[in-house]
């Protein structure tokens, strides 16, 4: 039988993924260095936070 991949499993790639795009915009300069600090420490709370309100143990679906 298949093996169910949940959000929690893949929740902690998926921010970093958006941690390094950050970075990567920042450095090419498309976006502005405050701006690319605003949106990592929005990726902060959202580990800090986002997982329980994603439910870790649910299926990961195409909307996840």
């Amino acid at each position: 039988m298949p093996e169910v991949v949940t959000r929690g499993a893949i929740f902690d790639d998926l921010v970093i993924v958006a941690q390094a795009r950050i970075v990567q915009l920042v450095g090419d300069k498309t976006l502005t260095r405050d701006d690319g600090e605003f949106l990592l420490r929005a990726l902060i709370d959202l580990e800090c936070d986002g997982i329980v309100l994603f439910g870790s143990d649910r299926a990961a679906d195409a909307d996840f």
